[in-house]
């Protein structure tokens, strides 16, 4: 192993940090917005709350919440068919 690789090991670590990183502080944003919706839905049901940028803001998470899965990431990589040129 020459010092080159190693360097790209650490580089590619950091990367997957990061990306973790990124990852859980979209699932955290995910599931603080689903409170909010949700808790929005159940108080405009019992008060006015006279507030159209809540409900405004409430309609955004409504149609935001659905386009964030994270279902399409794959934890590996295959490295079968990588041709290097």
């Amino acid at each position: 192993m020459n010092g080159s690789s190693v360097g790209n090991e650490l580089r590619d670590t950091a990367a997957i940090k990061d990306a973790e990183d990124e990852l859980n502080s979209l699932t955290i944003f995910k599931s603080g917005m689903g409170a909010m919706l949700s808790h929005y839905t159940l108080g405009s049901q019992l008060f006015d709350f006279g507030r159209t940028r809540v409900m405004m803001r409430s309609i955004l998470s409504k149609r935001l919440l659905p386009l964030l899965k994270f279902g399409r990431e794959r934890k590996t990589v295959v490295h079968s068919k990588v041709v290097l040129g």
